[in-house]
């Protein structure tokens, strides 16, 4: 079984709306204090501007070493529901918040996680043509402490795939068959 634990080469970070705001209101205080030479000002800008940073390290470790792999998975028929599972383990002794696991553009799953914890997620999706089918990409993100910092894993599918079969044949209506000595034949009815 493959398996992906995310590092810093593999993560990425962006401020979210909220960031960029809150990073324009510390401009603000920092010319206010520049321009009326206000010590308070001046304090409360840095301490504000340190708080984001904590908050820079503390959201990019809330990724960082969390491992994701597949789990079961088998094989279907083409037209038919796909499930299988998704696995992400947390080997580290910190507990993880508010992780999102982004599948096809749907970003509704966010769990919490214990220390040495394991989550199996089971998912689902409708496979249309038969062959060698890969299962989706997915990322996984996290806005936390302050969700002012947005950080995400690159699109990873691990090159898992599962075989699917050609749709069953469809019998003409009325007609039973079935399969004797000399092969298949139809019911004398």
């Amino acid at each position: 079984m493959k398996e992906l634990c995310l590092s810093r080469t593999n993560l990425y970070m962006l401020p979210t709306r909220h960031g960029i705001i809150f990073s324009f209101v510390l401009l603000a205080m920092l010319l206010i204090a520049v321009n009326y030479n206000n010590s308070l000002a001046y304090m409360m800008t840095f301490i504000l501007a340190s708080t984001v940073l904590v908050s820079m390290l503390y959201t990019h470790r809330n990724l960082e070493g969390l491992c994701i792999s597949y789990g079961t998975c088998s094989a279907v028929f083409a037209g038919n529901i796909l499930r299988y599972t998704l696995i992400l383990s947390n080997r580290s002794k910190r507990d993880r918040y508010d992780i999102g696991i982004d599948m096809k553009g749907d970003q509704s799953r966010r769990r919490d996680f214990s220390a040495r914890d394991v989550l199996t997620i089971e998912c689902s999706t409708r496979v249309r043509k038969r062959g060698w089918y890969s299962l989706p990409t997915m990322q996984v993100n996290t806005r936390y402490p302050l969700g002012l910092l947005f950080s995400w894993s690159k699109p990873t599918g691990l090159d898992r795939k599962t075989l699917v079969y050609p749709e069953p044949a469809k019998w003409p209506s009325g007609r039973i068959f079935h399969q004797g000595s000399r092969g298949i034949a139809r019911d004398p009815r």
